[in-house]
Formats: structure tokens, sequence, C-alpha cells
């Protein structure tokens, strides 16, 4: 999973300035990863993904709707490094069907342009 999204930033345009990326994991324990303004070039994106270590989820049940619950709660947000003048985009990648329905955290996010 982390080559997938290290490849993902490597197509966007993040040493301008003009794209921030910030990253969010979840598993047994606290959310780790890092802020929308934690790293402003591609090779420091990539490396702090690659430097990431992937928590386990016990018996593999995945919690989508609590994940993009904590992306809107507190990594879109702009003391964290969030813009209100720029888009929003979020990609979610996860290890399999979500344990819950996520259709309210999908629509509070696609409701804030996201």
């Amino acid at each position: 999973m982390k080559s997938i999204a290290s490849d993902i930033v490597g197509q966007l345009d993040v040493d301008s300035g003009n794209t921030r990326v910030g990253c969010l994991l979840l598993g047994a324990a606290s959310p780790t990863g890092f802020h929308l303004d934690s790293h402003t070039t591609t090779a420091a994106v990539q490396s702090a993904i690659s430097s990431l270590t992937l928590l386990g989820v016990p018996n593999g049940l995945s919690r989508m709707e609590g994940g993009l619950s904590i992306t809107r709660g507190v990594l879109l947000t702009a003391g964290n490094g969030d813009r209100s003048d720029v888009p929003n985009v979020v990609i979610a990648i996860t290890d399999g069907p979500s344990q819950y329905p996520t259709t309210t955290q999908v629509s509070i996010l696609y409701n804030s342009a996201v």
C-alpha cells in the first residue's frame, strides 16, 4: 500500500506548493501519519510514506467510516494545513470492505466539497 501511495504522490505538484499531502493510517492503535503542512516536496512526502509503519487491524476488520470521520475532523483542518481556497481530495486505500456503513461520512465529505 505504501508503494501505491508513493506512486500517487509522484504524480502530484507538491514541489510548487500548489498541492499538499497528508496521510492518516488507522489500525488497532491511535491514528498516525502526517498533516497537510508537514512536508513541502514530493521527495519529502514519499520519504515520510516510506517511513510509516503499517498497523495491523485485529481480525482484518476495517472501519472506513471512522477513518473518514478522523480525516474530516483532524486532517482537513486549517490548524493542520488545510487551505479554504483550495479544493480537497481524499484518496482512501483500504485492506478490505468496511465493517460499518460509510454512507454518512462519504455524504458529509461530499457536501463539504471534498
